[in-house]
């Protein structure tokens, strides 16, 4: 089974819009973190220390590959998929690449990532934050204890470090915040929004994305908050002057056409993120039905696995090299 590095056309809540996720990680994942709200599951190698991963000519190749099926019309690529971008030590060279390719085709997007910032706290490279328009850092807990419980970091790792490290750099961060219950306890309490915010304030950071479960987690103990809760946490940190976003609901975008989709192209998508039917159908623009048998193939060789989840069925990937 081949596993492309760059997989899309995904339907983000940010922006409404289709965007390509471009993994520079790959399987198995690799992150600093183990989030008890993960939807791929657990973290296999937990590390902070930048490596030679996925090389820049697999990722230009599988970027053609994809831009040549779906055409122009991205909104962004998001650096995120099996673990912390920020772990390639070639991330640099790909960020480049892929922006002289876009360049001669006339492509205008934006360049987006998704990180822990442990690799930078810890390793150095401030100078790759500058290499992209909107940079996400996950941010989920203001007290050691819920650090330790949701997160799950390196035992090195240190939120005081990430946030010292925040108020160093002359960067604007977005602070990307799940909200999760575990038995009527979680991060969406008031005294951990406190902390939250005192973080934040310290760290200079004025965006938040406030969000939940929206998909099946790594640890069964991990339950989406109510949109109640969700939007009084956004009054709560409006209140405090924070500029606060929240993604709830899946996106409705129109339906697209992608032609030419394969096995391998929905084994890679699955990998990165798990989805049901509908979201697939709004992903992939193609009739039920055929996603159906692509799926039922995939099952067949024991790739991908059924997650029950509430009222749905999320399908996931499973890598097993």
């Amino acid at each position: 089974m081949i596993i492309r590095n760059v997989v899309g056309p995904y339907p983000s809540r940010r922006i409404n819009d289709y965007i390509l996720i471009v993994d520079v990680v790959g399987p198995p994942k690799k992150c600093p973190y183990n989030c008890i709200y993960c939807p791929l599951g657990d973290t296999r190698v937990k590390t902070s220390k930048v490596q030679s991963l996925i090389p820049p000519k697999k990722i230009i190749e599988d970027y053609r590959y994809i831009i040549e099926k779906i055409g122009l019309e991205i909104k962004a690529i998001l650096f995120n998929g099996l673990g912390d971008p920020f772990l390639n030590y070639f991330l640099k060279n790909i960020v480049e690449d892929l922006r002289k390719i876009n360049n001669d085709l006339g492509i205008d997007l934006e360049y987006w990532i998704k990180t822990t910032l442990a690799p930078l706290t810890y390793h150095g490279g401030s100078g790759l934050l500058k290499l992209f328009n909107k940079i996400y850092v996950i941010f989920d807990a203001g007290s050691r204890e819920d650090y330790t419980f949701i997160n799950d970091p390196l035992d090195y790792v240190r939120l005081n470090d990430i946030i010292r490290y925040l108020s160093k750099i002359d960067v604007e961060v977005i602070s990307e915040t799940t909200l999760v219950n575990i038995d009527g306890e979680g991060n969406w309490k008031r005294d951990s929004l406190e902390l939250i915010a005192s973080w934040l304030r310290r760290a200079r950071v004025k965006k938040v994305i406030l969000k939940t479960l929206s998909r099946p987690p790594r640890s069964k103990d991990a339950k989406p908050v109510s949109k109640k809760i969700l939007y009084n946490a956004k009054h709560y940190l409006d209140n405090l002057g924070f500029q606060v976003n929240v993604l709830w609901s899946d996106v409705r975008t129109s339906y697209r056409k992608v032609v030419l989709f394969n096995e391998s192209d929905l084994y890679s998508l699955l990998l990165r993120r798990p989805l049901d039917l509908l979201e697939l159908r709004r992903a992939l623009g193609l009739p039920i039905r055929d996603i159906a048998y692509l799926l039922s193939r995939l099952e067949s060789n024991e790739l991908i696995e059924r997650i029950p989840w509430k009222t749905r069925i999320f399908y996931r990937s499973v890598y097993r090299r």
